[in-house]
């Protein structure tokens, strides 16, 4: 088993500070290289270079807690790097409880009844790990090796115990996390000064706004620049309830006043005050989050953004992004997409993305088996038009575009398993009229009805919600007497299997693409992943068989009635391919 310790979370831009290892239950090493104030210490480069005989021996199985981080750290040291068998992170996020957390020192505590020192613990007020005492570094470094080798047979018989768990792990888990090993290597190039000029013009254009915001409130004198924080909720909402007199939308559990999103944008249409709060919050939120962060993350050697994909974060199996988040850049029109404009191909390449069209949808028709669901996709039909069509009883020519949106945001609400009063929130209509949507919605597609019954009961019983695939996720809230919890757990209840499975193809579709992208000695690379979509980076002459390669691995991953359709769009920058 092997281990890094590191001077932060950022595996190709923070320094190795330390390794261990570990090769049976009753010893650990720790090798330590960047330590403050420690003589003498190992040579990193050298030491790394006798250590690859090791590293890089095929015949020597590899164990970690997490491979990819460790991995990307030695590699970024010039280790050859190769797919591990097995990783204790991934093993344990299958066949965890609700309730269980899978760091390595929880894992230790609950299967071998060991406690660990925890890294806040080890750190205390010190800024790095190259600064903990060495005894105590050596003695928590060893101890992860040692604890992840006891862990993997454990972890192991936990899989053996459930076939399908273990067959998402040996066919999927451990195969996507080396796509991911790759994706990261890569990163994608930015563009800083393109950033650095967005970055000005949203400063400019919140100075404007400001002035408006003071300007609109001349003749009271205690709103004045330097007395009053635009972005302060307990400021707004003083001034909003207290002394605009607005009326009061929604209060929090805490009886608080919301100034929400959804509570300006609804006092917008009574007040311009609230609309230029809306506009001032979404600009700093633009710069705060990422113009003013992203320069950060540029790698000094590579000049490109190698953002983390956690495989274990989110409960239905979906991809997570950080350090920084690259699947939440805003696609809106001006400087949203400004900001997707900085992302720029290298010289000679370009990007290419792929998205799943519709494919939530698809897979719920799959799962349902609903006839005229079906029919729809089989047929290459609107489904969106087809459900306005049936909502509003007119002919499928004369469904206005505005019908047309009321009938996607339904289909898309069902998947999400929301009730009248949601819908109701969600489109500004009463609660009657919801109803009669979603009772529409169900006489049209009845399967669908009938599945969401059935799977909510089978969670009750089983206590956890599966993909397609069997991937689990454990839904407690439909234990609970609350019906706020209640209600909350028959919709996840109803997404997950929707959500997860569509997890499932994509992690599919990407081990495949990977595969033959090297089979076919092709240079194209994907570099990023948004749930229903991946963008890859390549050369221009590329292009004709990477996406001939793309949409055959991607609408092929499964064998079902529902046939799955992927859009594919190329372009220069990250805006360019942005449906």
């Amino acid at each position: 088993a092997m281990d890094t310790e590191t001077t932060g979370v950022l595996p190709l831009i923070d320094e190795l500070v330390g390794m261990s290892f570990s090769f049976d239950n009753q010893t650990a090493y720790y090798i330590p290289f960047a330590h403050l104030n420690v003589i003498p210490q190992l040579n990193r480069a050298a030491t790394l270079e006798k250590l690859k005989t090791v590293l890089e021996n095929e015949t020597i199985e590899l164990i970690m807690h997490n491979a990819k981080f460790d991995q990307l750290v030695i590699w970024n040291y010039g280790v050859a790097i190769r797919p591990v068998p097995f990783d204790t992170l991934l093993a344990a996020n299958l066949v965890r409880n609700e309730w269980q957390k899978i760091n390595l020192k929880e894992l230790s505590a609950f299967y071998l009844h060991e406690p660990m020192k925890k890294f806040k613990e080890i750190l205390g007020k010190l800024k790095t790990f190259a600064e903990v005492p060495f005894a105590i570094a050596a003695e928590y470094g060893a101890h992860d090796a040692i604890q992840t080798f006891k862990l993997k047979p454990i972890l192991e018989k936990e899989l053996a115990k459930e076939k399908t768990l273990k067959k998402i792990f040996d066919e999927i888990e451990m195969p996507f996390y080396w796509v991911l090993v790759r994706m990261e290597q890569e990163g994608v190039l930015i563009d800083p000064e393109k950033l650095r000029a967005t970055g000005k013009e949203i400063s400019a254009a919140l100075e404007k706004l400001e002035a408006k915001f003071f300007a609109s409130l001349e003749t009271k004198k205690e709103y004045r620049p330097g007395t009053f924080n635009l972005n302060s909720p307990k400021q707004i909402e003083r001034l909003l309830f207290d002394e605009l007199q607005l009326p009061v939308i929604k209060k929090s559990d805490k009886g608080q006043r919301s100034t929400d999103h959804d509570v300006l944008q609804e006092l917008s249409t009574k007040h311009p005050i609230p609309g230029i709060i809306l506009q001032y919050r979404e600009l700093s939120k633009l710069k705060n989050t990422y113009i003013d962060p992203l320069p950060d993350f540029i790698n000094p050697k590579t000049k490109r953004i190698h953002t983390n994909y956690g495989q274990t974060l989110v409960a239905t199996g979906r991809l997570a992004s950080t350090d920084p988040n690259l699947q939440n850049i805003p696609t809106s029109q001006g400087f949203g997409m400004d900001i997707r404009a900085a992302f720029i191909a290298a010289p000679g390449k370009i990007f290419m993305s792929a998205d799943y069209s519709q494919v939530e949808l698809r897979i719920l028709a799959h799962l349902s088996q609903d006839p005229v669901l079906t029919d729809i996709f089989k047929h290459d039909r609107d489904i969106h038009t087809q459900t306005a069509s049936q909502l509003f009883g007119v002919p499928l020519e004369r469904v206005t575009n505005e019908q047309r949106q009321l009938g996607k945001r339904i289909n898309f609400s069902i998947i999400y398993g929301m009730s009248p009063f949601g819908l109701a929130r969600d489109l500004g209509i009463k609660q009657s009229e919801a109803k009669e949507y979603i009772d529409k919605y169900f006489a049209s597609y009845p399967n669908v009805a009938t599945w969401m019954e059935r799977t909510i009961q089978r969670v009750v019983e089983l206590g956890y919600s599966e993909t397609a695939y069997g991937r689990r996720r454990h839904i407690p809230e439909l234990k609970e007497r609350n019906r706020t919890l209640f209600d909350l757990g028959k919709r996840l209840a109803v997404n997950s299997p929707v959500q997860g499975t569509q997890a499932d193809i994509m992690k599919i579709a990407m081990i495949n693409i990977d595969q033959q992208l090297i089979k076919k000695g092709l240079e194209a690379r994907m570099i990023l992943q948004i749930h229903d979509e991946m963008v890859l980076e390549m050369p221009l002459d590329e292009q004709a068989a990477v996406e001939a390669l793309v949409r055959k691995e991607m609408e092929t991953v499964v064998d079902w009635e529902i046939p799955l359709k992927v859009t594919i769009r190329t372009g220069k920058t990250w805006a360019d391919i942005t449906k």
